[in-house]
């Protein structure tokens, strides 16, 4: 399973999430309500688990995707180099909560009879709400269609996207032989480089690469940086077809 496919599900999953939050404010509302001063009597309890299962399931739904779509990517052939592109998990994540948004903020009035809640959707309301849908369906595609963080190796070196319009390039000759080695920490994977050491206490200088957000194994990550910093004779091969194969069985065989 690609990673647009599980953006796309994300999306979806979102969407599904939020219009059972509105069904849940719609129709369980009224449950809860013990007379016309709005004191809410043991129905609380049932309508917050109904409102916590609108996001729950979704998420749930998603991080089954995820586990079904194990293994990860590997690096990929792009434009003369290799790429790790970006994973779908926390922006998927994202996306899901920002979409139960959808389930508020949709006109409604209360029955005088029954406490009940419905949607009051004549008049203007309705492109008031239609305006107001857009505020979450939008954030939540901006957050799945910005694919940061990238790694990229190419011949020079490696360069890590993690913000919009910020990249960081490391060039192979400043990466320490042996480098990185041990295993990433709070997702991230330290690179030693080799310039003059900082401060008083001469704390070597790394590069960290945010291997958690991305959609490739950390430990292949670490085998290619490693690699192509001990072995320059293969670097002019980046970005072709065959240089990954060859990448690959030297990650295998680590």
């Amino acid at each position: 399973m690609s990673p647009r496919t599980l953006r796309t599900a994300a999306f979806a999953l979102g969407v599904l999430g939020g219009v059972a939050r509105l069904v849940v404010v719609i129709r369980l509302d009224g449950l809860r309500f013990a007379d016309r001063f709005d004191r809410y009597d043991t129905g609380d309890l049932g309508y917050l688990a109904a409102q916590v299962a609108a996001l729950a399931v979704p998420l749930a739904g998603f991080g089954l995707l995820v586990w079904i779509a194990r293994p990860y990517g590997t690096l990929i052939v792009h434009n003369g180099g290799f790429v790790a592109p970006a994973s779908p998990v926390p922006p998927g994540i994202a996306a899901i909560m920002v979409l139960q948004l959808l389930g508020d903020g949709w006109p409604r009035h209360r029955d005088e009879t029954t406490q009940a809640l419905r949607l009051d959707l004549g008049g203007g309301a309705l492109g008031f709400a239609a305006a107001y849908a857009l505020l979450p369906l939008t954030a939540a595609i901006v957050l799945l269609v910005l694919r940061t963080p990238v790694l990229r190796l190419d011949p020079t070196g490696f360069t890590v996207w993690e913000r919009v319009r910020r990249s960081r390039h490391v060039p192979w000759e400043l990466v320490t032989p042996g480098h990185p080695h041990g295993r990433a920490r709070r997702g991230r994977l330290a690179v030693r480089l080799n310039l003059p050491p900082l401060g008083i206490g001469g704390y070597a200088v790394t590069e960290d690469v945010p291997v958690g957000l991305l959609h490739v194994r950390p430990g292949v990550v670490a085998v290619a940086i490693r690699h192509y910093g001990e072995h320059p004779e293969h670097r002019t091969a980046i970005g072709t077809p065959a240089e990954l194969a060859r990448l690959q069985a030297v990650a295998a065989g680590e």
